[in-house]
């Protein structure tokens, strides 16, 4: 698991779990728990804001996207310094070679998690739900499947610079922390869920 492992399931989380009172709805109490638990074991949460039964997800959500955003002093990965001058450089030649400042990192982070955080939505196929049999509706979703297929393959290159500017360091855990619930727990707990409400 990575940082930018950590930004996605937070992308996933808003997007998923909507306006559902996370009080009334064990899947996204065991979700928001993942979050939690990935971004203590990666240093980007002190636990300072509990996950208790008041589960105040929207402060603890913040600080955790917060804490992953690049500040004044993140220093950036000199690979992507790199390519970031080099881009700089080869299409806007008027503005002279110099350092990045820690705002210019801010203001990359946030475009792209904006971005990244829409093509999620676009790409989650669980916006339609087929009820019968909908021939209509079967190819609406085979065309706008081809297309999600081409924008799913064009990611690499953003959630790289994500995850590099992030997480500098790009580090990877080798396991879970043990607080971590499975993913066969959670989706277990997310079909039961459906099952009793619709």
């Amino acid at each position: 698991m990575t940082a930018l492992a950590l930004l996605l399931q937070i992308m996933q989380y808003e997007y998923r779990e909507g306006d559902i009172d996370i009080e009334e709805c064990l899947p996204k109490q065991l979700r928001l728990t993942q979050i939690v638990s990935l971004a203590h074991a990666l240093g980007y949460y002190d636990g300072s804001t509990a996950v208790t039964k008041a589960w105040q997800q929207p402060n603890v959500l913040r600080d955790i996207y917060l804490s992953l955003r690049p500040n004044r002093e993140t220093p950036v990965s000199p690979a992507l310094r790199e390519k970031i001058l080099a881009f700089v450089a080869e299409h806007y030649p008027e503005f002279e070679r110099r350092a990045l400042r820690g705002a210019e990192l801010q203001w990359m982070f946030i475009e792209l998690y904006d971005y990244r955080k829409r093509v999620l939505q676009l790409l989650y196929s669980g916006g339609s739900m087929l009820e019968g049999f909908s021939g209509g509706l079967f190819y609406a979703q085979h065309l706008t499947g081809k297309v999600n297929k081409m924008m799913a393959g064009q990611l690499a290159d953003i959630d790289e610079a994500l995850w590099e500017l992030a997480d500098p360091a790009k580090r990877v855990l080798d396991k879970l922390p043990e607080s971590y619930p499975d993913e066969q727990t959670v989706k277990s707990a997310e079909l039961q869920w459906r099952m009793d409400h619709y």
